[in-house]
């Protein structure tokens, strides 16, 4: 995913400028964007004007993975999720991606964590690695946020010393992802922003990137 993929909002932290496509405006009418232990701390506040949240206002919220992976891709699959507008199981890219899921590193580590019915982790390894499998890196910089909540969900639990990787195993790559200040500071970003884009009325308006050819969501967008 390079930067000029990268939507606005997601900006800061893929570093990039957003260059915008101009193969046209989706057809949706648009509107406006609008543990298992008992004690939660407040996310730190590092002087910044990113808001803040706890883990337990994202569980309040039901702020799952996925929702922070389409944050950073796409705002209007983000609100057509959330509404409950599925089209994952007619996609063959999704399937292809579960069967990989199903069958890479099935003897590494627990396999499919689920934490308060909420975030669902891949793989947990010893020495405190969490670990992501992508069928593609194409969309790494979801994929690093993605993976970023998830550190930052279990350290608000109590859990110290993480560490993350991305295993993209059709690619034999693997990307290390650390829970910096400046990851953090996106995380508590698309925490506070989520709620807002679910709570429009109407998707928002959305611009065509060249991933989108690949998304269960393309035909109900561009067809």
């Amino acid at each position: 995913m390079s930067a000029s993929d990268v939507p606005e909002h997601a900006q800061p932290f893929a570093n990039g400028a957003n260059a915008k496509h101009s193969r046209g405006r989706s057809q949706i009418p648009s509107g406006p964007a609008g543990s298992e232990k008992a004690a939660y701390r407040a996310a730190a506040d590092h002087g910044t004007s990113a808001p803040t949240i706890a883990a337990e206002e994202a569980q309040r919220l039901r702020i799952t993975g996925v929702k922070i992976n389409y944050w950073a891709t796409c705002l209007r699959r983000l609100w057509l999720f959330a509404h409950h507008i599925t089209l994952e199981h007619t996609s063959d890219r999704v399937a292809l991606g579960k069967f990989l899921h199903e069958t890479a590193y099935r003897h590494q580590g627990r396999r499919d964590v689920l934490v308060h019915e909420l975030i669902r982790i891949d793989i947990v390894e010893q020495r405190n690695r969490v670990v992501e499998v992508k069928y593609s890196p194409k969309l790494l910089q979801a994929a690093r946020l993605q993976l970023g909540y998830y550190l930052w969900y279990l350290r608000e639990l109590g859990a110290q010393d993480l560490t993350g990787e991305i295993r993209f195993p059709r690619q034999r790559r693997v990307e290390r992802v650390r829970l910096t200040e400046e990851l953090e500071k996106q995380v508590l970003r698309a925490l506070e922003e989520i709620p807002r884009v679910e709570a429009s009325p109407r998707p928002p308006d959305v611009d065509w990137k060249p991933y989108c050819k690949a998304c269960a969501y393309c035909e109900l967008c561009w067809g």
